[in-house]
């Protein structure tokens, strides 16, 4: 990644679990869902890009299977397990 190139990451939210948007360099993110205020550096991403069309796209695939739909229905995809 060139110096200065923006990164577009899913993260989960610590607090609901639902997956959000965010973007690399930002010191923190507002869940949109239950308004928690988290550290971006202490959460690891789901997943990263640098095109925000294509970061869009895998964020809905992932949310079209259920995925990031808050604690009890989430597959927890950085551990494998459920």
């Amino acid at each position: 990644m060139a110096p200065g190139t923006k990164r577009y990451l899913i993260i989960r939210c610590e607090k609901c679990g639902r997956l959000t948007l965010a973007r690399s360099g930002s010191a923190s993110r507002t869940c949109p869902s239950c308004g928690h205020r988290q550290r971006i550096s202490t959460n690891p991403p789901i997943a990263s890009s640098e095109s925000p069309e294509e970061i869009r796209k895998i964020l809905g695939a992932l949310k079209s299977r259920g995925i990031g739909s808050g604690p009890s229905r989430h597959k927890d995809l950085r551990r494998g397990t459920q």
